[in-house]
């Protein structure tokens, strides 16, 4: 929901296809009636060149004849255009390699970040320009930052001969054709065909959810904030283990602090899973090391019983032990993403296997 209070500020991401600014201008203005009060390009220096020659230049500029041919004022408008930096403050001539990509992700997502943190304002962001990475990063950091009222969207426009022609810039106010050239020639398009449409994209709002405002937060790299953000969204199915039963091969799941599964093991399968939950945080390794010589000891002298039914610890018996536990656990809870965070996991089977407990090793007591 919009709230009346604010107003509109249009945040684009821009290539060498500046035409999408004023297609986009003419939509939320002209067609939607939405008082346009900034717009921020976000872009490379490639992309400012072409944004300077073809939108921003006075009057020749395609913004100012858009604001010309449809009596807006273009001071109400100020343009802002944002060249992506590197990490040395430099600024990107294109994005071409993994490093410009990190630097357009950090960039992207500061300016969204700082423009949906102002209480004045209703971002409206177009994901129609730019190179598609550029366009992926946007969609991402409005997810991290947007808010209720904020909202995404992409412009299509037809006839297809139009969308992406260097000539078009916006609907005449008059006239009966546009003429345009294309590969095969001069064509005219009757102006009643033209229409640019609005396809708003709904997205999920982790703003609240994620806090990224936090002050401990400001100075964290996109893919940090990524990898911040799916660590919250993971602790949605984080568990409790409760193993206070366990002399009765019991083991008690504990989701959300108030939903519980009892799940029955034999006395061995029971031991070995609570030995690899034990040492779930410990690095796999050839070397030897004590804590595990301890633990299997423990194992020993507490399952010996339920062992008998097994050879032994063998690379076999390991393999049925997992494929045992993991089978009572998916039987009992019926949730894949909770199962994935409790089941035993192999990540390596040559030139010896190793399991984790937990998708990724990643559960937390």
């Amino acid at each position: 929901m919009e709230e009346k209070n604010t107003s509109y500020i249009f945040v684009t991401v821009a290539g060498s296809t500046p035409q999408i600014i004023t297609e986009s201008l003419y939509d939320l203005i002209i067609q939607q009636k939405k008082k346009i009060g900034a717009i921020h390009i976000i872009t490379t220096l490639h992309g400012e060149r072409r944004c300077e020659e073809m939108i921003k230049a006075y009057p020749d500029g395609q913004f100012y004849k858009f604001c010309t041919a449809y009596e807006l004022n273009p001071m109400d408008m100020p343009i802002h255009i944002h060249v992506i930096t590197d990490e040395n403050g430099h600024k990107l001539e294109d994005i071409r390699d993994k490093k410009e990509n990190e630097s357009a992700a950090n960039f992207i997502d500061g300016v969204i970040q700082d423009l949906c943190a102002r209480d004045d304002v209703t971002v409206l962001a177009s994901l129609s320009g730019g190179r598609k990475t550029m366009s992926a990063y946007m969609a991402y950091a409005m997810q991290m930052y947007g808010r209720r009222r904020d909202r995404l969207f992409h412009v299509l426009v037809s006839p297809p001969e139009l969308e992406f022609n260097r000539e078009f810039f916006f609907p005449p106010v008059s006239g009966d054709t546009v003429t345009i050239n294309t590969a095969s020639g001069s064509r005219q398009i009757k102006t009643d065909d033209i229409a640019i449409t609005n396809a708003e994209i709904p997205f999920v709002r982790l703003n609240d959810f994620l806090d990224f405002d936090n002050n401990l937060n400001v100075n964290l790299s996109y893919t940090d904030k990524v990898g911040l953000t799916q660590k919250s969204l993971d602790s949605v199915y984080k568990t409790e283990l409760d193993f206070s039963d366990m002399e009765n091969g019991n083991l008690t799941v504990i989701w959300q602090n108030n939903i519980r599964w009892t799940i029955h093991m034999k006395r061995a399968e029971i031991t070995l899973y609570k030995y690899i939950y034990d040492i779930k945080e410990m690095h796999n390794s050839t070397e030897f090391n004590p804590r595990h010589v301890e633990a299997l000891n423990r194992i020993y002298k507490g399952a010996r019983e339920g062992i008998d039914s097994y050879p032994d610890y063998s690379k076999q018996g390991i393999v049925d032990f997992r494929s045992k536990i993991n089978k009572a656990i998916r039987d009992r809870i019926g949730n894949k993403y909770i199962e994935d965070y409790i089941t035993i996991e192999s990540i390596q089977q040559k030139p010896y296997p190793i399991y984790v407990f937990g998708k990724a090793s990643g559960q937390t007591s």
